[in-house]
């Protein structure tokens, strides 16, 4: 929590209401919020960032997610794209795009 700023913007894309984690989440508390959620519901077997590109306050992260929703047994397995915005060398906003349909049905 030390590497995110006190009034962080978490964004993951997908609908509010569809699964527990997408929407928008704000400072470290929601930012916790989510964390929390993921390490308690959901199992990963794989987690890899693969490339990184940066343009300024940006920081573009492509990668590759494989775990099991914990409640239905079933499994995600998507790519994404993570994008983080840096200030004063902590982070300040985060934005996760993913197959959010695959996400969705997994938490069924």
């Amino acid at each position: 929590m030390n590497l995110v700023t006190d009034d962080v913007t978490w964004a993951v894309n997908g609908r509010l209401g569809d699964y527990p984690t997408f929407g928008l989440k704000r400072g470290k508390t929601g930012v916790g919020e989510f964390f929390a959620y993921v390490g308690a519901n959901e199992n990963f077997s794989d987690f890899s960032p693969q490339r990184f590109f940066s343009d300024a306050d940006r920081v573009f992260v492509e990668g590759h997610a494989a775990y099991t929703v914990n409640s239905t047994g079933k499994n995600v397995d998507t790519d994404f794209l993570h994008v983080f915005t840096v200030t004063g060398g902590r982070i300040s906003g985060f934005v996760e795009h993913f197959d959010t349909f695959q996400v969705v049905e997994a938490g069924r």
